[in-house]
């Protein structure tokens, strides 16, 4: 079963079998109007488990089987659909086709957070994140410990004829609570992949600058490769993070308040379904509270997509950089090649003066000639190389 579900109040959190126990659980909600519940599913396809259970809307289904949405807050008449890109790393293996060695690299790919928010439940959907449940359940479990402590610990004071009591204060509905969670919990996904990339950036450019490292000799011709694949991981994440800042203003510009008096637990679907929506009433989703949530985690987003512009500014100058370590070891070698010609010239020249058929050439005739000839090609030859290094050219 891909499907968990949780009766959440304000000191327990409870497992429950939300497809086997609809009825009990909508009359258990139904009797304790402090009581929410959470389902989440880590299939797609579980969407259809519960769609006649929830009345979740078609169009609602179709954008969750659908993949690689565009994030976004759409609020339908009986509740609010939420779509938040997320990222993940896979790792993909290729065989080379040189030596048939497998190769491994990692990569991004979009993981989706959906959620479904009623006035007594939340649904969420999510694929690649393993550790989403469970790290929503220990905050859960963190916010109902706090609440615990604060009934026990009840502290009073007044201020300018003003009474304060910590125990009297309005605590945040649990599917709001979720849904902020959620949120959060997508947000921060993206900050280790963001930190893992800088420190591919910083050893990348290492590499290129240290010319004598092996890493240098080994990698020197997949820089480029890499750095490509560098801005593509770059430009995703860029292009995530701005869907999400921007559906995170667009539904906070709203007021998002929703105005609806309807009974969001209905009778049984048409297909015989057990259903869980019925006979709860209320006017507002969202709190203000909630709303200042999504502000502070904007501002965040905000933050992590100037620091990925300038991981995008790094990628530029590292490629340039690269061009440039290119370029000087192009000329590097260009000068060691027009150094050995311009020794080798004369000498050739010599060899060729005494290469000519000439019957009357002096040092033909000499016994010495010949060791005379080598001598002059050898001093000839080590001075220039002597001028040469004087002048640090080699």
């Amino acid at each position: 079963m891909t499907i968990s579900s949780y009766i959440i109040d304000n000191i327990t959190i409870r497992s429950v079998n939300v497809i086997s126990e609809a009825i009990s659980i909508r009359d258990e909600m139904k009797k304790n109007a402090h009581k929410y519940l959470w389902v989440h599913a880590s299939e797609l396809e579980d969407i259809f488990t519960l769609q006649d259970m929830f009345g979740v809307h078609p169009l609602t289904v179709e954008a969750i089987l659908h993949e690689n949405q565009p994030s976004k807050i759409d609020e339908y008449a009986k509740y609010t659909f939420a779509i938040i890109d997320g990222i993940a790393e896979i790792k993909e293996e290729s065989v080379s086709k040189k030596n048939e060695e497998k190769l491994s690299s990692v990569m991004l790919i979009e993981d989706d957070l959906y959620m479904l928010l009623e006035l007594r439940w939340i649904i969420t959907v999510n694929i690649y994140n393993q550790h989403f449940e469970e790290n929503i359940k220990k905050k859960i479990k963190a916010v109902v410990q706090q609440n615990t402590r604060n009934i026990s610990d009840s502290t009073s004071f007044t201020v300018d004829e003003t009474s304060f009591d910590n125990t009297k204060k309005d605590t945040l509905k649990k599917n709001e609570l979720i849904f902020s969670l959620a949120l959060e919990e997508m947000v921060l996904s993206y900050y280790p992949i963001i930190d893992d990339i800088n420190v591919d950036l910083e050893q990348t450019e290492e590499d290129i600058l240290d010319e004598t490292s092996n890493s240098y000799k080994q990698r020197t011709k997949s820089h480029l490769s890499h750095i490509l694949l560098l801005r593509k991981k770059i430009s995703f994440i860029e292009r995530t993070l701005g869907m999400m800042s921007q559906a995170f203003q667009d539904f906070v510009d709203k007021k998002n308040v929703i105005d609806t008096h309807y009974e969001p637990f209905e009778s049984s679907s048409p297909s015989g379904a057990s259903s869980i929506t019925k006979d709860f009433k209320s006017t507002t989703i969202f709190s203000q509270d909630s709303i200042r949530k999504m502000r502070s985690l904007n501002d965040r987003i905000i933050y992590l997509r100037n620091d990925v512009e300038n991981m995008h500014q790094r990628v530029i100058s590292l490629r340039e950089t690269h061009n440039s370590s290119l370029s000087a070891n192009l000329n590097e070698t260009i000068r060691t090649l027009t150094v050995i010609a311009t020794i080798v010239l004369p000498l050739t020249l010599i060899t060729g003066i005494y290469g000519m058929n000439f019957k009357f050439m002096p040092e033909l005739t000499s016994p010495f000639g010949y060791y005379y000839a080598l001598g002059l090609i050898a001093a000839l030859g080590g001075g220039m190389i002597l001028y040469f290094k004087r002048k640090r050219w080699i």
